[in-house]
């Protein structure tokens, strides 16, 4: 899943939120946009979380990698399940996905598509979530771990005002 050699960018986009973006093919960069989100799901996560009476296992400094893809199910693209993710979890024409194992988000990388904002900050959500020890602690069984992850970065959406 994580980018080829030719796809990493000469320079990473460093984040002040911790996240790090290797790689940002097929659309012009809004950077500014970008850290805004960022940092907004960064400063909302831990009010939010102890709203829910859930407490992270540490508070050392949020630190991620993302890469964001054209849309689509061309090759290397972020719906390409006959290559790059053909052992994806989730299937089906997604604007975004978090992999734990990879410690990675992949995101659909045109700022302007119309859910690009909630899905970047629901994607931080889940890597959050796992980078804090939450999602671990939801449940006995991964199913029923990624449900209950799933409704938290949807409602952590919706507190923030960005929809589902």
């Amino acid at each position: 899943m994580k980018p080829l050699s030719s796809e990493l960018l000469s320079q990473p986009i460093e984040l002040e939120c911790g996240v790090l973006v290797h790689e940002w093919r097929g659309y012009p960069r809004d950077e500014a946009k970008i850290q805004n989100l960022c940092r907004l799901a960064t400063d909302e996560f831990f009010p939010f979380v102890a709203r829910k009476g859930l407490v992270p296992d540490h508070h050392r400094t949020f630190h991620w990698s993302a890469a964001l893809l054209p849309n689509g199910e061309c090759y290397r693209c972020l719906n390409d399940e006959q290559w790059r993710f053909a052992k994806r979890a989730a299937r089906g024409n997604l604007t975004g996905y978090t992999s734990f194992t990879n410690r990675y988000s992949f995101l659909l990388g045109n700022t302007r598509h119309r859910e690009f904002d909630v899905t970047l900050v629901h994607e931080l959500f889940h890597a959050q979530s796992y980078y804090y020890g939450l999602f671990d602690r939801h449940a006995d069984d991964d199913a029923e771990r990624v449900r209950i992850d799933e409704q938290l970065a949807v409602e952590f959406t919706e507190s923030l005002g960005l929809g589902r």
